[in-house]
């Protein structure tokens, strides 16, 4: 089963509009202030404050948003673009019929196939592959 150009460029427009995100936002690496109240810039402005019903909870939200600078996003971005795009290729190759390549391939396909699923899950991207 091959997924639907559908999902891809799905996946590929929604990376885009989060690259796109990061990009804007104000420079990365964040990081707490000392109250770890909240998340400084690098050049130490104020990306946003941390609310939340207990310290623990406002700490580790804090956190949580750190962990998200754009740095973070854009290394993940390219980390998901490369994932497509060996799928891209493992689609692509076609082994001689009968051959060991095509058990493998399909299998290379299979798992390329789990993961695109997952991505899309995370990017909430709904579509289903072909049948």
């Amino acid at each position: 089963m091959i997924m639907s150009e559908g999902l891809v460029s799905g996946l590929l427009a929604k990376i885009s509009e989060v690259e796109a995100l990061a990009l804007s936002a104000s420079p990365g690496p964040w990081r707490p202030n000392t109250e770890h109240d909240e998340v400084l810039a690098v050049d130490d402005v104020t990306v946003c404050d941390g609310f939340a019903l207990s310290t623990n909870q406002l700490r580790n939200t804090v956190d949580h948003v750190v962990a998200h600078d754009p740095q973070s996003i854009l290394g993940l971005c390219r980390a998901h673009r490369q994932i497509i795009e060996r799928y891209q290729r493992a689609v692509a190759f076609e082994p001689e019929p009968g051959s060991l390549h095509v058990t493998v391939r399909l299998a290379v396909l299979e798992a390329f196939e789990d993961v695109l699923g997952s991505l899309a899950e995370g990017y909430s991207i709904k579509e289903a592959t072909d049948a």
